[in-house]
């Protein structure tokens, strides 16, 4: 990416303002990926904004039904979310915002991901990959490759960051493709600059 929010206040604003975004419970793995999956916020950034967040009492915790830990803005990070001035670009916020919410519906929709290789009659490998929410198929999508490694790459993919795949999917399809054109961008001297 081409930017990095280091700056701690602004790492706060950023969780702060997803959490107000997705509007809904989320537990601690689920916040951590939201936070960090456009390459915005570092790792560690993150848990020392998020372990910050929750001494200050800007985020509280409750419990599942299942007695999961769940993670919320309380009213007061609402408050400071809306009052502290962020040097964060409001495009970048708002780009964070819709992966954030696309990856939630993903993972809410308690979606089952297949995926298959298949070699054709032309010898070339075909790469299947369905994603279900319960019974019904929202994704299907076949690639041909010729060469079994490349289709097997694919498949590892898919396989580890399903959401990613179909969010880049989506993103293409509709139009919506700045975020690639970012990463596409993103060269060592960009990386010097934020580093």
């Amino acid at each position: 990416m081409a930017w990095l929010i280091t700056d701690k206040s602004d790492v706060k604003i950023f969780i702060l303002y997803l959490l107000m975004r997705i509007d809904r419970p989320v537990d601690f793995v689920t916040l951590n990926d939201i936070a960090v999956q456009d390459g915005y916020v570092g790792q560690i950034d993150f848990m020392n904004g998020f372990y910050e967040l929750k001494d200050t009492n800007a985020i509280s915790s409750r419990k599942a039904e299942d007695g999961e830990e769940m993670w919320e803005i309380t009213s007061a990070g609402v408050t400071a979310a809306q009052t502290l001035k962020s040097s964060v670009m409001p495009e970048i916020m708002e780009k964070a915002a819709r992966s954030a919410l696309a990856l939630i519906s993903f993972k809410h929709r308690n979606t089952r991901i297949s995926s298959t290789i298949k070699k054709d009659s032309s010898g070339k490998y075909v790469l299947n990959m369905v994603a279900k929410d319960g019974e019904n198929e929202f994704m299907n999508v076949s690639l041909s490759f010729d060469s079994q490694h490349t289709a097997e790459t694919m498949k590892n993919n898919f396989d580890r960051s399903p959401e990613l795949v179909y969010r880049g999917l989506l993103g293409v399809l509709s139009g919506d493709i700045n975020y690639l054109a970012d990463a596409w961008n993103y060269g060592p001297e960009e990386e010097k600059n934020n580093g």
